[in-house]
């Protein structure tokens, strides 16, 4: 019986241990979420999206495409700052290198 209760305190420390664990040191599945909303507020846009390589030399491209005015095309990051370039026609000039913060959800208007 003794080896019994002593099994359970060690699983129930053990538990307790994996729990403060992961209070103070939360791992990657609590990290801020990496994501975001590019919005077209004013008028239908064309949107290139990318964000720097780990090392910094070279951009991912993580999305690119037309948005409607008034919609909203999801972003996921892996670093949480994106680089987007955008235009208003086929036609137009492209406005570029706006770099922003992409994380918790949170949206970014392009005009």
């Amino acid at each position: 019986m003794n080896s019994r209760l002593a099994n359970i305190c060690i699983i129930a420390l053990g538990l307790l241990a994996l729990l403060l664990t992961n209070l103070l040191f939360p791992s990657a599945i609590w990290a801020d979420d990496k994501s975001c909303w590019l919005e077209a507020s004013m008028e239908k846009v064309h949107v290139y999206v990318t964000e720097m390589d780990a090392d910094g030399s070279g951009e991912t491209t993580l999305w690119e495409g037309w948005i409607e005015q008034g919609d909203r095309q999801q972003i996921e990051s892996t670093r949480g700052q994106i680089i987007f370039s955008y235009r208003m026609a086929s036609e137009d000039r492209t406005h570029g290198d706006n770099s922003t913060f992409c994380g918790n959800g949170n949206t970014v208007s392009i005009p």
